[in-house]
């Protein structure tokens, strides 16, 4: 868990990283936004398990339904030779 949720948020909403054991199937969105929930569903276990990114859950604290999430990843930015000489 991490706290950093503002005293009145953090009485009913808390900040994990993602796990299996929090990642249950409450996380809902409309159909329009439906590549949202197959990412966090199908890919964002995999994804972390090769550190390619890391998602943190906002959870409701009584019911344990998912919020909202979001995923970190890390990139570079190519350069061309001449460009890394400058």
């Amino acid at each position: 868990m991490i706290d950093l949720l503002k005293d009145d948020d953090s009485k009913f909403l808390v900040l994990e990283k993602l796990s299996e054991k929090n990642l249950n199937n409450s996380f809902s969105v409309e159909p329009q936004y439906e590549e949202y929930r197959d990412f966090l569903y199908k890919d964002a276990l995999l994804y972390q398990s090769l550190l390619i990114s890391k998602t943190y859950l906002l959870i409701e604290r009584d019911s344990r339904n998912i919020v909202a999430y979001i995923s970190l990843a890390a990139d570079t930015v190519a350069l061309k030779p001449q460009e890394k000489r400058k």
